[in-house]
């Protein structure tokens, strides 16, 4: 929402920001007068008093409220300062301000030494000396003089010198304005940015102030979002980077009301800094020519605020030339069509708050604090949900509340429920009335009816209104009123409301006066008493649950407009006599009749457009004649359709899907209009009408599930421009030779049917992109010709078990970019697949047909051929894999694979690497050199018994079942790479408790200390959510995990800013249920009362024994909510954090957790060097501070060693907890010879604080 407030901010309510004190005879016409113009010039409200007002002896009420409306006092202390009365009257003020409303005061020491102010010596002396001889002052006022001096004289401030080789006074003038201005940034930031500090950063990104070039950023968004006041905390940030600023507000309205050219007027005197100077612009042409010449090497700030026209930027802004190097101006605009036109200009969306944003908005309202108060919570949170994080309405409806009560409260709750806050609604529909009269009508429809429906349905349904849908969305887009995400169309709800608002408005207490109608009460009462008029245009009702109703059959009658007619989920006790022919959509599914009777169909219904309806006989649609879309979805009880409907000229859309009994179709279609035939899952038709010559238009036909079908007819080559055929799980054996007439296909799924060969013709498919093939169990045979297709780019034939070969040609196929082979009878690939370029994905799992003794050269012959003769060699040797670089995606599971080659390091491009079930020992060394690896899968290799090194960018590894796997990489070996985020070795019982992972793990912790401070952004934001997890076997807790307990979940609870903690590690023993082969591990963390996303995606397979789970939650991988969320704390100062495991199917039998600190990645080295060096458990040189919080217990590390009762008698709920079995760690300090850091002193300091506080109260 545009705001008329000034450019300098201010606290709400001061009329002044600056009030110069000053003895008049030593300062006005020189230091004092040039101080108030650079505020006045840097557009700082300043306050000095006139001459004329010091004339009385007493000081003027005026300059007493000028004191106690500004947010600054500046004091010039002079030589003849203290001379004057009134000076110190004024002074007495200043304190009494500044002790009791925090009035900021700045004393300047012009000429004088500041400790002649605070002891009043030297010409102070003297003149509180006379100040004594006149009898008329009160002692008492003058003892209050020298108390103000001596306070105001023991600030820091400026001390001006006389003299020479000293700082000029322009220096310390302008000092004392960039101080004024930094501290009112910081007062106007700590208010305004409340509720928007994530949009305020990313806003500031966009400036990239930095940078020298000219940059205009529109920042757009609907009314109400905060575009105005997220500007204007930009602006008062950055501000100081510019020589001039200006921020011109409300530009739609001002322009209306004075013109362009006034506002050109106010932007050069602004950033001219032309106060007082009157400017002679002839016309707007001569402002922009202005503009141009004076600011072009100026480097400036401009907001222009609430544009609405593009004539607007022109004459104000209109080009990046216009305004010197590193000039930076911000539009804020309802309208993104203006900012695309606005050559040059970024865009930034303004986005709705998030719901801890906008409680903290709503609360700064509400309670004049950012959070609410206890008893109001509740409350408070219905509040938020309802304005869905819209500032404007978390703003007016926090306003309205304030120091309301309880049953007020909750009373505008309800009249919120049935009746938009009506400020809300005149804010948002300033965008409504400037729309055009068919993007209204657009508008108010999705409000009624499309709000979250399918964009293409909703087009549809709006082009038979003959409402040019596509180019009307567009606009709304642009004007954000609407949003399109994944092609579904989602308005605000507080905008669906003002649509629906707007209609209520047209007659309040009539319904049936209302263009429109969504509300079943309104519906019900207007048809059961039959009381429809002309207005009526548009009826949509949607019902949950189905309901029956008594309407009368006469209700349509008199809805001679009546353009649209939705209903879902209502079924009539009685039936309709009429509908009225000016019906465009008629959509009802659970429509009364069993067919459209003749008494319907008698009357030529011309304008109907779309019938959607639930019959058991096909409507004869002859007098139906502009009839696009029919749709008889899942009519169960049809069982044959009207002839008609097979020779109709307009028809587009037939869609009989679901239809199970259909039987019978007309014996030919001559449709010369159709677009898309749906036959998909009607599963009794056995033979498909003949197409004539002139269904030229058809793109798209679904016969997936039509299971009787066995044949195509030979006529399907006169359906020149279709372009997707779906033929799966059909029943069909061969296609037709004329199939190769389809030359615009691009899409032929035929994926489990009973297909057992291909045409040859079908090389002459040339616009084939896709041919998708799986699991057609009785293919036998590809022709050779199938590869001849040059812009084929996916071939899958996953689960054609008797397809045993593929073509010599493959290579010829030069688009192809994915080829499936897995669960094949291939035995090899052709040689030619080298020549295969764009191959990104290559699927050869499960080809049984694979002999246990082919070579890796065999498998892929894109492969070199080894030099060496010798078998073994032909096995193991090195074999060049160069021609594949391109692949992304490598899937040879359950291939027999006796070896990997070394050169594998060479598909430098491969993200996925799927080996599972093969019988090679080890991987190559060479495989760290896949760069971008993220998923390598290695489920049952068995003979697998150590990994390698891995990448840096290695996300996930997954060993399940590699039950010979003895050896994980050295952690001790130095490497640049972290560990993967993720590894799996469920059943790797060689593993089983083993130290090497433990080692294995802490090294990947430390590693993530050290390394992600300077990762590439793009590692890091890589599957943000996913902690630094393992899964081994295994059933006891690593000692390093200071506190162990039993239970189904964990908790701690420590003060939130004790220490420096970078993370949390935590540990389970788990086994699985016998009844669940495939339960999820998957965690809960929940930091003082709210979850935080983590995602630990291990599907576990059943396990038969204990397995350990071990998780390091990395801070850097969490989004910055949740890290606030994490080591903030609550109200009270303290985090408290509570880890459980969701899943049911998993059995818990023990807990270890332990915060990590910033100087564990100093401990972690010297554990892993201890360990490496000495036979001792590795942890017991770790300092650990063992700390109560009772029954379910927490210990909390740091420095130095402190133990609590039950660290060693049992931490569980019978006091049985396997914290009996923690080593009793020595009390040595690992840093004896060096002196112990502040930090980690106050540290203990706070733990102490924190242990006693809990024996009072474990849980706060």
């Amino acid at each position: 929402m545009a705001s008329t407030s000034s450019e300098t901010p201010s606290l709400p309510g001061s009329n002044y920001v600056v009030f110069l004190s000053f003895r008049g005879e030593d300062t006005r016409h020189s230091f004092t007068d040039h101080l108030y113009k650079a505020f006045i010039l840097r557009g700082i409200e300043a306050f000095r008093d006139s001459e004329k007002l010091q004339l009385g002896q007493e000081i003027a009420s005026e300059l007493i409220q000028a004191i106690e409306k500004s947010q600054y006092a500046i004091v010039v202390f002079s030589e003849k300062y203290a001379d004057s009365k009134w000076c110190l009257d004024e002074l007495a003020k200043i304190v009494e301000c500044k002790i009791n409303k925090r009035l900021e005061v700045v004393p300047v020491f012009y000429h004088v030494d500041p400790s002649d102010v605070r002891k009043q010596t030297g010409p102070f002396e003297k003149a509180f000396d006379e100040h004594q001889k006149n009898d008329k002052i009160d002692r008492e006022k003058i003892q209050k003089w020298k108390d103000a001096m001596r306070e105001v004289g023991s600030l820091s401030g400026e001390h001006l010198r006389p003299q020479p080789h000293q700082r000029s006074e322009a220096e310390c003038i302008q000092d004392i304005v960039e101080e004024v201005l930094n501290k009112l940034r910081n007062t106007a930031h700590t208010m305004e940015l409340i509720g928007m500090e994530s949009r305020v950063e990313k806003l500031k990104s966009y400036l990239t102030i930095e940078s020298n070039d000219v940059r205009i950023i529109g920042i757009w968004g609907t009314g109400g979002m905060g575009k105005t006041a997220l500007a204007r905390v930009v602006y008062s940030m950055v501000s100081n980077h510019f020589e001039a600023c200006c921020f011109i507000a409300n530009v739609r309205e001002e322009s209306e009301k004075c013109g362009l050219c006034k506002l050109q007027k106010k932007l050069l005197k602004k950033l001219l800094m032309l106060k007082n100077l009157n400017l002679n612009l002839q016309d707007v042409d001569d402002g922009v020519q202005m503009i141009k010449n004076r600011l072009h090497n100026k480097k400036i700030l401009l907001v222009l605020d609430d544009v609405n026209e593009l004539d607007q930027l022109k004459k104000l802004a209109g080009d990046h030339c216009w305004f010197g190097s590193g000039s930076r101006i911000m539009i804020t605009t309802r309208d993104r069509h203006l900012l695309v036109y606005h050559e040059g200009t970024e865009i930034y969306e303004a986005e709705v708050l998030n719901h801890d944003e906008a409680l903290k908005l709503f609360s700064l309202r509400a309670f004049k604090m950012d959070h609410p108060t206890e008893d109001y919570g509740k409350l408070s949170q219905a509040f938020v949900d309802y304005c869905k994080g819209l500032p404007l309405a978390l703003e007016i409806l926090g306003s309205f509340l304030f120091k309301r009560s309880i049953d007020d409260w909750e009373s505008e709750l309800n009249r919120l429920i049935e009746f938009c806050d009506r400020g809300i609604l005149n804010v948002l529909q300033i965008s409504f009335y400037g729309l055009r009269q068919t993007e209204k009508e657009i508008f108010l429809n999705i409000a009624c009816f499309f709000n979250h429906k399918n964009g293409d349905d909703v087009i549809k349904i709006l082009d038979y209104l003959r409402l040019h849908a596509r180019i009307g969305l567009s606009v709304l887009i642009d004007k954000s009123l609407i949003k399109l995400h994944e092609n579904q169309l989602w308005m605000h709800d507080l905008l669906q409301e003002m649509g629906r608002d707007i209609v209520c408005q047209e007659c309040k207490d009539l319904p049936e006066e209302r263009s429109r109608l969504w509300s079943f009460d309104d519906i019900n009462n207007v048809l059961t008493e039959n009381t429809g008029t002309k207005k009526i245009q548009c009826i949509g009702l949607e019902m949950h649950e189905p309901k029956n109703v008594e309407w009368n059959p006469e209700a349509f009658s008199k809805m001679q407009n009546l353009k649209l007619l939705k209903i879902c989920g209502v079924q009539l006790m009685h039936g309709l006599k009429h509908l009225p022919r000016s019906l465009r959509v008629l959509e009802w599914r659970e429509y009364p009749s069993k067919s459209l009777t003749s008494s319907f169909l008698s009357k030529c219904f011309e304008n109907l457009k779309f019938i959607a309806l639930k019959l058991t006989e096909g409507p004869d649609i002859n007098n139906v004649p502009n009839l696009k879309s029919l749709v008889l979805q899942n009519c169960i009880n049809l069982r044959r359709i009207h002839p008609s409907i097979g020779i109709h000229k307009k028809l587009t859309i037939l869609d009989l899907s679901g239809c199970k009994n259909l039987t019978s179709l007309p014996s030919k279609f001559e449709m010369e209009c159709l677009k898309e035939l749906n036959l998909a899952w009607c599963s009794k038709i056995t033979k498909l009408p003949e197409f004539s010559r002139n269904m030229k238009c058809v793109r798209r036909i679904f016969l997936t599930g039509a299971a009787a079908i066995t044949t195509l007819p030979t006529s399907i080559e006169n359906l020149a421009a279709l372009r997707y055929l779906y033929l799966i799980d059909t029943a069909i054996t061969t296609l037709p030779t004329s199939i190769g007439h389809l030359a615009a296909l691009s899409i032929l799924k035929l994926g489990g049917s009973a297909i057992t060969t291909l045409p040859t013709s079908i090389e002459h498919l040339t616009n084939l992109g896709e041919l998708e093939l799986t699991n057609c169990k009785n293919l036998v045979h590809l022709p050779d010709t199938i590869f001849n297709l040059k812009l084929v780019r996916v071939v899958n034939l996953e689960g054609c078990s008797k397809l045993d070969r593929l073509p010599e040609n493959l290579g010829n196929a030069e688009s192809l970019r994915c080829l499936a082979l897995g669960e094949t009878a291939i035995r090899e690939v052709p040689s030619s697949i080298g020549l295969l370029k764009h191959l990104v994905e290559l699927t050869i799992s499960g080809c049984k047909g694979l002999s246990s003794n082919k070579s890796w050269y065999e498998l892929l012959p894109f492969c070199s051929m080894p030099t060496s003769p010798h078998p073994i060699d032909l096995l193991f040797s090195s074999l060049s894999l160069s021609p594949a670089s391109s692949l992304f995606w490598l899937d040879l599971s359950y291939c027999n694979l006796k070896a990997i080659p070394n050169d594998i390091g060479s598909l430098f491009n491969l993200y996925d690497l799927y080996l599972s079930g093969n019988d090679f020992v080890c991987l190559p060394e060479s495989i760290i050199q896949l760069s971008n690896l993220e998923l390598l899968r290695l489920n049952n290799c068995t003979s697998l018994r150590s990994l390698p090194k891995l990448p840096l960018n290695i996300q996930r590894v997954e060993a399940e079942g590699c039950i010979s796997l003895e050896m994980l990489p050295d952690p001790l070996k130095p490497s640049d790479s972290l560990e993967p985020r993720s590894l799996g070795l469920q059943n790797c019982f060689k593993l089983a408790d083993n130290q090497s992972c433990i080692d294995w793990f802490i090294s990947g912790i430390k590693k993530y200390l050290k390394l992600t401070p300077s990762l590439p952004l793009s590692v890091i934001k890589t599957n943000p959510y996913n902690p630094y997890a393992i899964v081994i076997p295994g059933s006891e807790i690593p000692e390093w995990f200071s506190h162990q307990s039993m239970g189904n979940e964990v908790k701690i609870k420590l003060p939130s800013h004790l220490c420096k903690k970078v993370g949390i590690a935590f540990c389970v023993v788990f086994c699985t249920n016998n009844f669940d082969s495939y339960p999820r591990l998957a965690y809960s963390l929940i930091a003082n009362g709210k979850r935080i996303e983590i995602d630990d995606y291990h599907s576990i397979n059943k396990v038969s024994s204990d397995h350990v789970s071990l998780v390091y939650v990395v801070p850097q991988y969490l989004d910055e909510e949740s890290n606030k969320l994490l080591w903030e704390g609550d109200v009270n100062g303290f985090s408290q954090i509570r880890i459980k495991i969701e899943s049911s199917r998993v059995k818990v039998k023990k807990w270890g957790i332990r915060m990590i600190y910033k100087k564990d990645i100093e401990d972690l080295d010297r554990t892993m060097v201890q360990y490496s060096n000495s036979s001792i458990a590795p942890y017991d040189g770790m300092d650990v501070l063992h700390h109560n919080f009772d029954h379910s217990s927490v210990v909390v590390e740091c420095h130095k060693v402190k133990r609590s009762h039950d660290d060693y008698n049992g931490a569980g709920p019978s006091g049985e907890g396997s914290s009996k079995r923690i080593k009793r760690h020595t009390e040595t300090n690992v840093n004896s010879d060096s002196e112990e850091s502040s930090e980690y002193k106050d540290c203990d300091e706070e733990l102490s604080d924190c242990e006693e506080s809990n024996e009072r109260n474990p849980y706060g």
